[in-house]
């Protein structure tokens, strides 16, 4: 009897342990990751400072807008596409309620101090650059396709659950890592001016341009990714390039990274032949390779007659 009852015991045990591990990586109702309650409101929250008057662009069906601060609500029940207007008396924290089925939401520079929109899990669209917020969580908002978070204070961002992004801008945050895998139908990544000094890309094969100036990056590998048009890595630590995979870059900033005259030639070497095609051009600036002491510099001749310019040198 003591035998069968510990293995019951095991068995009990085992499951609780198996239930746990499936719960932790699924967010909940009381994940505080990021929205800033501890329970998923009924709508799209946030919170506000702004004196006199506030504005957000709105897409959606049926939208209901409480303001917070005593005035009559906003309500309308057709189909829009436009902005709502409200005028605050004064620059105290209101908090700002939104429900209906709502597509896009764009609301920049209106001293937004938090942002919760988990019970909005139709959102496409959502913009709202220039504010104060610190936590972002849209593992819920899958159908997002473009996301500008650029010019705020999050430290950390979870994107592995959005696999629809197509457009991603977290520049100027304080993000120094993110985990980009899954979402491989990226073809802008902006996220300039954070403190990244890794950057994995190898899944991302349909991007198109990447901004990624003013980091901590040492290396880069973008042979992957073979559709790159416009690449901006101005002001890294690079110390080398390649770019012979990257057949269709018409634009490159690598200005002011480690390259010496070596590096230079290599990535200059490495360009395709444009002839025939636009112009492109490569700004090498700021690298040691490229500071025209004598037998310190690049040799420039590398892309003459492939219809590059290199400038400035």
């Amino acid at each position: 009897m003591k035998e069968g009852n510990n293995m019951k015991k095991l068995i009990i045990i085992a499951l609780a342990v198996i239930v746990a591990l499936a719960m932790t990586g699924c967010p909940t109702d009381s994940d505080d990751s990021g929205g800033g309650g501890s329970s998923i409101p009924e709508g799209i929250v946030l919170t506000t400072t702004t004196s006199g008057l506030f504005s957000m662009l709105v897409t959606g069906n049926d939208i209901t807008v409480k303001w917070g601060d005593g005035k009559a609500d906003t309500v309308i029940s057709v189909s829009y596409n436009d902005s709502i207007n409200h005028t605050y008396d004064d620059g105290t924290e209101h908090t700002i309620t939104m429900t209906g089925d709502i597509t896009s939401l764009s609301c920049n520079n209106r001293k937004l101090k938090s942002l919760d929109v988990r019970a909005a899990t139709e959102l496409e669209y959502l913009q709202f650059s220039f504010n104060s917020i610190t936590r972002l969580d849209v593992r819920r908002n899958t159908a997002l396709t473009e996301l500008y978070c650029n010019n705020n204070s999050i430290k950390s961002l979870d994107v592995s659950r959005n696999i629809a992004l197509i457009k991603l801008d977290y520049s100027d945050n304080a993000i120094s890592s993110l985990d980009l895998s899954k979402n491989t139908a990226l073809t802008v990544l902006a996220c300039a001016r954070n403190s990244i000094k890794s950057l994995g890309l190898s899944r991302n094969i349909a991007l198109k341009e990447l901004y990624c100036g003013e980091n901590g990056l040492k290396s880069l590998n973008l042979s992957s990714n073979i559709e790159l048009e416009k690449l901006y890595l101005y002001e890294n630590k690079l110390t080398s390039l390649d770019l012979s995979k990257n057949t269709t870059l018409n634009m490159i900033s690598c200005s002011d990274n480690n390259m010496n005259a070596d590096a230079l030639d290599k990535l200059l070497t490495s360009l395709v032949n444009r002839t025939g095609d636009d112009k492109g051009y490569i700004f090498i600036d700021g690298n040691p390779g490229a500071s025209n002491r004598p037998g310190a510099n690049c040799n420039t001749d590398l892309v003459s007659g492939k219809n590059w310019d290199v400038s400035p040198l």
